[in-house]
C-alpha cells in the first residue's frame, strides 16, 4: 500500500522518494544519546539530516550499504567454504571505494559550506 502525502501532483511509492520534500529534524528529549552515545548514532543522525537536502546522498549512501552487506556475505561463505571469491572481493572493495569517495565528498562539502 502506498504512501501518500499531500499535495503531492502523484502517488509515491517509494519512501526515499519523499525526503527532502518536507525538510525537518525532529529532536526529542531522548536524543541526548546523539551527545552521550557512540559516533554510529551520530553518523546516522547526520546522514538523515544531509539526506534531507540531498538525495543523490541518499542514493549513495543505499547503494554504499547494500554493497557492504553483499560483502560481509561473501566473507562468511569464505569463512566456510575457502574459494575463489578474493575476485569478488575486490570487485565489491572497488564499488565500496567509489561509493564512498561519494559519500565522503558531500560530508564535506555539507560541513565545510
Amino acid at each position: 500500500m502506498p504512501f501518500i502525502f499531500y499535495p503531492l501532483p502523484k502517488v509515491i511509492f517509494i519512501i526515499s522518494h519523499h525526503l527532502g520534500r518536507f525538510p525537518v529534524v525532529f529532536i526529542a528529549p531522548d536524543d541526548t544519546e546523539l551527545i552521550h552515545g557512540g559516533s554510529e548514532l551520530r553518523r546516522r543522525f547526520l546522514d538523515m539530516c544531509i539526506s534531507q537536502i540531498d538525495f543523490s546522498y541518499t542514493e549513495f549512501l543505499m547503494m554504499y550499504n547494500k554493497i557492504l552487506q553483499q560483502r560481509n556475505a561473501c566473507l562468511k561463505t569464505m569463512s566456510h567454504s575457502p574459494s575463489s571469491m578474493d575476485n569478488m572481493l575486490d570487485v565489491y572493495d572497488e564499488q565500496l571505494s567509489q561509493y564512498g569517495q561519494q559519500i565522503f565528498e558531500i560530508r564535506k562539502a555539507v560541513f565545510i559550506s
